[in-house]
């Protein structure tokens, strides 16, 4: 709940800065299905690396809010090239729900085996994006455009959270998406959202899980334009 109102009370910045303009500020709810994948699994067992290979993620589902702000060429003070930019502040919530793997672990005569996964998870991520759009279909009713292609690219905040184990990373996010006004007020989005960081699980004290964790998500995303 705390990560939730932290990123409200951004979002709620981004809005008064944005009001101030009296133009410009969207806030969106988003959902979709998301696909978590991992590479490079390792697992440290008394100071000995062991390769688990991939680990295998269930398909889970995607939830968030998004707020932002469209520079728009007429503006006072902003020049005309600045229609082709936005920035946002994301909030995402995704299930992490790993399928349990069983790894071999030999050390010296010492050898067992060492379950990894088996357990539901849970990923909240606080994300600051700067989009690149290209306004298509201006017209009288939309001097702005109707269609816009786009890209958003920028760091993210990553809280992930397996069984009893939590770890925080900085990770990197990349959404290629089309936004379509269908009033002046109200648009759609249809993005694809990728997403990578690299946890790191401390559970015993001689007994550490790392890999890279990467989530495609197809994102559906429903804004409204004050």
């Amino acid at each position: 709940m705390k990560m939730v109102r932290s990123a409200l009370l951004v979002m709620m910045a981004v809005m008064m800065a944005a009001t101030s303009a009296r133009a410009g500020f969207y806030a969106g709810f988003q959902i979709g299905p998301n696909f978590p994948m991992s590479s490079g699994g390792n697992i440290t067992f008394f100071n000995r690396n062991f390769d688990t290979g991939n680990l295998s993620f269930a398909t889970g589902i995607m939830l968030g809010v998004q707020g932002g702000y469209d520079f728009l060429g007429e503006n006072t003070g902003f020049p005309d090239w600045v229609k082709y930019f936005t920035v946002a502040v994301d909030y995402q919530y995704n299930t992490y729900n790993i399928n349990e793997k069983h790894v071999f672990i030999n050390v010296g005569n010492f050898g067992t085996f060492a379950t990894i996964g088996g357990v539901g998870g849970s990923q909240n991520a606080l994300s600051f994006l700067g989009i690149v759009k290209f306004p298509l279909m201006e017209s009288q009713d939309y001097p702005h455009g109707r269609l816009f292609p786009y890209l958003g690219v920028g760091p993210s905040i990553v809280w992930t959270s397996i069984g009893d184990s939590t770890a925080v990373n900085v990770g990197i996010v990349v959404e290629p998406g089309v936004r379509f006004m269908f009033t002046p007020q109200i648009s759609g989005d249809l993005a694809y959202r990728f997403r990578y960081c690299e946890p790191n699980f401390s559970g015993l004290e001689n007994f550490k899980v790392s890999f890279n964790s990467s989530n495609s998500t197809l994102v559906f995303r429903v804004n409204y334009h004050f």
